[in-house]
């Protein structure tokens, strides 16, 4: 009930969004202690987990949307910070519960916030490996490339490269 009030503040009053982000991140944040104090609760708290992390990482991405024009350049590049640390994790809780056709979407919203994120590249290149679409692993390496090239003017890191070479190796 307060992350709902606190959400339709938001949409009246915009600085009220951060207060409801960080009410979303503390419920994670006891759910995970929770878990980790009662082991019993594992199984329940790491789905309530995966579902609260995909609740918070929406509403932040979805936040930074509706509001993002009409926010201070430093509120923005705040909330657009927050939105890709919940994002990251919500895309590392999804790969270790192996749901990759979550794990996907949700890097490609990482790729879609900041192309220049290169581990989600490379997470989305591998998620491409391991569902059998090889040719979306490297046209996303492509994409990639392309991006860093357009953008700042430098290569991918070597890691990115590796894994590019490796899925070029397994091919033949």
């Amino acid at each position: 009930a307060v992350t709902v009030g606190l959400l339709l503040a938001a949409r009246a009053e915009p600085r009220w969004h951060l207060a409801a982000v960080l009410l979303c991140l503390t419920a994670a944040a006891i759910l995970t202690v929770a878990r980790i104090r009662n082991p019993g609760i594992e199984a329940l708290a790491w789905m309530a987990g995966m579902a609260l992390a995909s609740a918070s990482a929406a509403l932040i991405v979805g936040l930074l949307l509706a509001f993002g024009a009409d926010l201070p350049f430093e509120d923005r590049e705040r909330l657009r910070e927050v939105a890709l640390r919940s994002l990251a994790g919500l895309l590392a809780h999804q790969r270790a519960a192996g749901s990759t056709d979550s794990a996907v979407q949700t890097a490609l919203r990482l790729v879609e916030l900041d192309p220049l994120q290169e581990p989600a590249h490379r997470a989305l290149m591998q998620l491409y490996v391991d569902t059998g679409r090889r040719g979306s692993a490297l046209r996303q390496y492509q994409f990639c490339v392309a991006t860093l090239q357009r953008e700042l003017r430098t290569e991918p890191e070597a890691q990115t490269k590796a894994l590019y070479h490796e899925i070029l190796r397994r091919g033949q």
